[in-house]
């Protein structure tokens, strides 16, 4: 069962959310092994369940820090988003 609320939220049972999970996770790493990392954030700007720890650990390790904001914002981590920017001189074209 999907539910549309508010702005984006979907409701999904437990195991259709993983399975989102894997797909979303396994589509992002795919983007940024393939150098396509404006559809890599593309994907990050809309409703998506990439796994936080797994995508975080990749965007971090192929240097894809805009895409990293990206993923930081789409789950609120205003902090954390703060510190590559703080750390780095981090060009982010949005």
């Amino acid at each position: 069962m999907v539910a549309l609320l508010g702005r984006g939220t979907v409701l999904l049972s437990s195991g259709a959310r993983e399975r989102a999970a894997v797909l979303d996770t396994t589509l992002l790493q795919a983007l940024v092994l393939t150098g396509q990392s404006s559809a890599a954030r593309e994907l990050l700007k809309g409703l998506n369940y990439c796994d936080l720890k797994i995508c975080e650990e990749i965007l971090q390790k192929m240097n894809q820090y805009a895409a990293l904001l990206e993923l930081y914002k789409c789950n609120n981590m205003h902090r954390e988003a703060l510190k590559p920017l703080h750390c780095r001189r981090v060009k982010v074209y949005m």
